[in-house]
């Protein structure tokens, strides 16, 4: 079908892309990853030269390049997409429509899972504010949002504390250092 769509149509006419966007998540679905994700820049990159960066169906395809690369362990990339849609989405719609908040909450969890817990804490902090205004504070989505944020501000806690525990065993490190040192000094520097 692609084949006879980039036949009879030129090759980005916007069938011929939705063609192709839709047999890469077919790909996907079937577990070829490589084969999706090569579609998937192909529709990305002539879909940014035929329409516009903030175009939905451009931002849909970035986002679903973004998930496939998150699926690939190609954590980074994913981000560079999703930061890409954030900025679109709140060109295009506004920085509190819903699919925007979308993104936002899920660029959250991807900072986090890079380990980014103030960048995640941030969106996570933004999200669960306008969710609560948007949806109610019972809402399925806005209790997703305020949970992974109660979970990040955990783990942050987990790290202050295991960087002060770090700080205080350097700490007591460089004490019992600087003690030889001054015993040394006191029987006059000798080895």
């Amino acid at each position: 079908m692609l084949e006879g769509r980039k036949a009879t149509l030129e090759q980005g006419h916007k069938d011929t892309l939705s063609t192709m966007y839709n047999l890469a998540l077919t790909y996907k679905e079937q577990g070829k990853m490589e084969e999706a994700e090569k579609l998937q820049v192909e529709v990305l990159k002539m879909r940014k030269e035929k329409l516009r960066l903030g175009h939905p169906d451009t931002l849909s395809a970035s986002y679903s390049l973004a998930l496939t690369y998150k699926e690939q362990s190609k954590v980074d990339m994913a981000e560079k997409l999703e930061v890409e849609v954030m900025n679109g989405r709140k060109a295009e719609l506004g920085a509190d429509h819903l699919d925007t908040l979308s993104i936002m909450h899920n660029l959250a969890v991807t900072y986090f899972s890079q380990g980014k817990i103030e960048e995640a804490e941030e969106l996570q902090l933004e999200v669960a504010g306008k969710r609560k205004v948007k949806l109610g504070a019972e809402h399925p989505d806005t209790l997703s949002a305020a949970e992974n944020l109660r979970l990040t501000q955990i783990k942050k806690e987990e790290l202050m504390q295991l960087k002060k525990k770090e700080d205080l065993t350097k700490a007591k490190k460089l004490k019992a250092l600087l003690g030889r040192m001054k015993k040394r000094l006191a029987m006059g520097g000798n080895d």
